[in-house]
């Protein structure tokens, strides 16, 4: 798999979750509730024979409500991206006007060539 390929699960995937999904907060268009995602990391996990073997991405998944009842939606997300192969990193409310529940997974992929 290629690091645009997982993209493309990852939207896709979070795009069967009934809420709107934009890829970043530039897109963001204030209605509630709203997913907000993007891929905060992609590093070499390992190489082998000079070239690069599995990569590790990390996405970031925000929850954007008016109010700070957003469980329903954190449990699709996670059931989504653990599908995915997913493992979630951290978890956390910020409150910046909205209340926002921030998700991080990660996940280590072979590459394909």
């Amino acid at each position: 798999m290629t690091p645009s390929e997982l993209q493309r699960q990852v939207k896709a995937a979070l795009e069967t979750i009934t809420a709107p999904v934009t890829k970043d907060y530039r897109e963001y268009d204030g209605t509630y509730p709203h997913i907000v995602y993007s891929e905060i990391s992609n590093v070499p996990a390992f190489y082998g024979d000079n070239r690069e073997l599995f990569f590790r991405a990390v996405y970031q998944v925000a929850i954007v409500t008016d109010d700070d009842d957003y469980e329903v939606l954190e449990s699709a997300v996670e059931n989504v991206m653990l599908e995915l192969g997913f493992i979630r990193s951290s978890a956390q409310d910020i409150f910046d006007g909205n209340f926002n529940r921030v998700l991080r997974f990660e996940i280590s992929v072979l590459k394909s060539f």
